[in-house]
């Protein structure tokens, strides 16, 4: 029986061995061919490339865009961009701000309102914007300004040191994309403050800016602060608008702000509403600032470089010595001296130096002409005497390898007054430790004119 079964199953395996012979090949499924592009992968959009084909402008005249109507300009006064933009980005009007460090918001800020913005329909020609509608694309709009260019603006507004990084300013809606390096601008209906300068005038550490605020927006402007909406029409100019007109000469709402330039940097040491309210103390402000810097209301000759010489040798504490004599400095390093002496005198070989004060002609015309807003019993006099000495008739001011401008005052109030007493708080700002604070400043009726007594300072 067992061989039966087996004889069966053979011949039933060699059955349909025969019939799989006779039936034709199965077709295996097709495969689709791979195009070229799907055997090479999409290769990614090099946005820098693209970017290089918008040509830098430049930074516009103004942040406010205005293209005529300021006074100074007219007169002949040229300003540093940095004046206007540090004006351009007070918070609100009204805030007192001393820049020492521009943050780099601030920085990114000015560059961008400094810029016109590039569109795509400004291409050169229809090859190069077709391949910048791969940067519109991908930011969702026709408008940007490559992050090349606001590198470029930061320095022509800020100086070649100026850096920058890039990142979204969601305040102001310029909005940072990163895969593009590009940023988006806000579009119509946001308003911007802008200061508008009325008038300019250059001092010895800087320049004075008067100003009154203007709001505006692609429809129209309201002036200073908080004044009533006036709508533009589509061909009229705010510029010659009869309200914006009489405005600029009415004295409302005018602020001044007062710039130091420290290395081709300005910085705002004071900014003051209405300035005439505060008439009465200005020059009092102005001679602590003298005697905080040090310079005393001094005019000298650098033309001439003179060095101080010594009857004795000097030690580390050369400062607290008065010189002997003076020479200019060509005649003694041009001269072969020996062991630091000229001339039988010992010289000085660190960065010390003088020069000839010219409109002055003794110590004692200087103190004489601050005591006419600070008291004698408050004026550092032996720090005064290290600075200046007589000699052959002349009076020099010497100079120290030391740092300058220990202390700024502004943005002063008067809080109280009386017919023989008033008090003012100031602002203050110390450069060389970076502190600000505040400093209360006493003043005595004296002969029927106000004199500082006292200045006592706090800092933050």
């Amino acid at each position: 029986m067992k061989k039966i079964i087996c004889l069966v199953l053979a011949l039933m395996l060699l059955f349909c061995a025969c019939r799989n012979e006779n039936l034709p090949e199965r077709e295996q499924p097709s495969q689709p061919e791979n195009s070229a592009a799907e055997e090479k992968q999409e290769e990614p959009v090099d946005f820098v490339v693209l970017r290089y084909l918008c040509d830098y402008p430049g930074t516009k005249d103004t942040p406010a865009d205005f293209e005529e109507g300021y006074p100074y300009k007219a007169e002949g006064l040229e300003v540093s961009k940095q004046v206007e933009e540090i004006l351009y980005l007070m918070d609100r009007p009204g805030d007192f701000e001393i820049v020492k460090e521009i943050q780099n918001e601030r920085i990114l800020y000015a560059a961008l309102k400094a810029l016109p913005m590039f569109s795509v329909n400004d291409a050169k020609d229809p090859e190069t914007k077709e391949k910048l509608e791969i940067i519109a694309n991908e930011v969702g709009d026709d408008y940007f300004y490559p992050e090349e260019w606001v590198e470029k603006a930061a320095k022509e507004i800020f100086g070649e040191k100026a850096e920058v990084e890039h990142k979204s300013l969601l305040e102001e809606n310029f909005i940072y994309h990163e895969t593009a390096g590009v940023y988006t601008p806000p579009h119509a209906g946001l308003n911007s403050v802008i200061p508008y300068i009325t008038g300019m005038t250059k001092t010895r550490y800087g320049c004075i800016a008067e100003f009154f605020y203007v709001t505006v927006n692609m429809s129209g402007f309201s002036l200073g602060d908080g004044g009533e909406w006036i709508a533009l029409g589509e061909d009229e100019n705010m510029l010659e608008h009869p309200e914006f007109i009489e405005f600029a000469a009415s004295g409302k709402d005018i602020y001044t702000a007062t710039f130091i330039s420290t290395g081709g940097t300005y910085s705002i040491e004071s900014l003051i509403k209405n300035p005439q309210e505060h008439e009465i103390i200005a020059e009092h402000i102005a001679a602590l600032n003298e005697i905080k810097r040090e310079t005393w209301f001094i005019e000298s000759d650098d033309s001439k470089n003179y060095v101080p010489l010594y009857s004795e040798a000097l030690d580390e504490n050369f400062n607290d010595k008065t010189p002997d004599a003076v020479a200019l400095s060509k005649d003694v390093y041009n001269d072969s001296f020996s062991d630091g002496k000229y001339n039988g005198y010992y010289v000085n070989g660190s960065l010390e130096r003088c020069e000839e004060i010219t409109n002055f002609r003794s110590e004692q015309e200087i103190a004489d002409h601050i005591a006419q807003w600070v008291a004698p019993e408050f004026f550092d006099n032996e720090n005064f005497r290290k600075h200046i000495m007589e000699y052959d008739g002349k009076l020099y001011r010497l100079w120290y390898s030391r740092g300058y401008g220990v202390s700024y005052y502004g943005d002063t109030v008067i809080t109280e007054q009386t017919e023989t007493e008033m008090t003012a708080v100031t602002k203050i700002y110390r450069i060389i430790k970076n502190e600000a604070g505040t400093a209360e400043i006493k003043f005595e009726n004296r002969g029927g004119k106000w004199i500082i007594v006292s200045v006592e300072e706090s800092y933050y």
